[in-house]
Formats: C-alpha cells, structure tokens, sequence
C-alpha cells in the first residue's frame, strides 16, 4: 500500500482493475450521482459523473471494464423511466465507448395503477452488479420482485427471483420463490465463464 487518495464525500464505492493493471472507481456523491474516475498509471483522471435524466437520484453503482478499457457501470436510478406506470428505482447500464457514459434502462421498476382492482408491480431495490466478458458483452445480476394485487380480494402475491441480463441473453438465475430468501452479491469473468454469486432460498450460491 501506497498511500491514500482522497475522491471526496460519498458512498458505496467499487473498483475494477483493467488489463494494464490500472484502477477504476465508481461511487453515489452525496447529491446522488454516479461519479467514475481512472488511474493511468500516473495521476487519477477528474471525476465524470453519470446523472439521472430529468430528476431521479442514482445509487448503488458496480463496475466491469472490457477488454479494451472501457467502464461498464450498472447503478439503480429512482426515476430514469417515463410514462403511465407510477416509477420505482430502475436498474442502469452505462458505458464509456464513445467517450461519454451512455445510460441505457436494463429493467424498469413501475407500479400499473390503472387496472384496479387487478394492480401489477416491479421492484428492483437491492441494487445490481456487473460482470463483462472476454469480447465486451456485460451481463448484470439484480434482485426482482414481482408482485399481483387484487384489492378487491384482498389478496396479494409475491414472486422473488435473481435476474440475469446481457446484450447476449437474459433470463432467471435459479428458481422463483414466494419469500424473499433471496439477494446478490457478486458476479465476474473468470476467462472463461461467468460466475454468479448470490443467494437463492436463503442458501449462498454460485452459478
């Protein structure tokens, strides 16, 4: 160890390190945005920031970098969507490619109000974390919960389950449940496959 850098005030801080063995840093500011920094090897860059368009506030960021250096970063944005659904945090992806980050939505949390009594929920609220491959594709692990309400039965159901999502494929990762056993924790590229870990059912899982 070196020494110390100080980036500032913030929070859930990640860091991935590229082929050239140069650091990468992402982290929530205190006015909620996603702030992203590099090492050359040298000196640490100036931050850029990825901001929620028009007023959500963004959190719980992870990073990948590809082959060719480039960040991918997943956060959770409050308010990225539009539309007639009622917003609920959403699950981004960003990348660096063309010079500035481009958020791209991944999975929309909404509540459907419109169709009472039968209303309709997605909830993405712990977070998710990205991996990417040896050819640049990125896959994002996240937590949903999908939900059924009938007000006039008074009846609820609850799914749970861990979501996979890439530019290749996407998908359930293990087994849906009525409870909520279940949480991420990490997912990389191991040079060869891409390994998930999280918890399923309230057991700790690799996959």
């Amino acid at each position: 160890w070196v020494g110390e850098t100080d980036f500032g005030t913030g929070s859930e801080a990640r860091v991935a390190v590229d082929r050239s063995d140069h650091p990468h840093v992402v982290f929530k500011t205190v006015d909620n945005k996603i702030a992203y920094l590099r090492h050359n090897g040298t000196a640490w860059s100036t931050p850029v920031y990825i901001e929620s368009v028009p007023w959500g506030k963004c959190s719980k960021p992870d990073i990948a970098v590809d082959a060719d250096g480039y960040a991918h970063v997943t956060y959770t944005d409050t308010d990225a969507s539009s539309g007639a659904y009622i917003d609920y945090p959403d699950i981004m992806h960003a990348v660096n490619s063309s010079g500035d980050f481009v958020p791209t939505l991944i999975y929309d949390g909404y509540y459907e109000s419109r169709l009472a009594p039968n209303r309709f929920g997605h909830y993405y609220n712990k977070g998710s974390r990205i991996a990417v491959d040896g050819v640049g594709n990125y896959y994002i692990l996240t937590h949903h919960l999908d939900q059924y309400r009938n007000d006039d039965e008074k009846y609820t159901k609850n799914t749970y389950q861990i979501l996979l999502n890439s530019d290749r494929a996407f998908g359930i990762v293990g087994t849906t449940y009525s409870t909520d056993g279940q949480d991420i924790f990490d997912i990389d590229f191991d040079g060869i496959n891409v390994v998930a870990f999280y918890k399923t059912s309230y057991r700790k899982t690799t996959s």
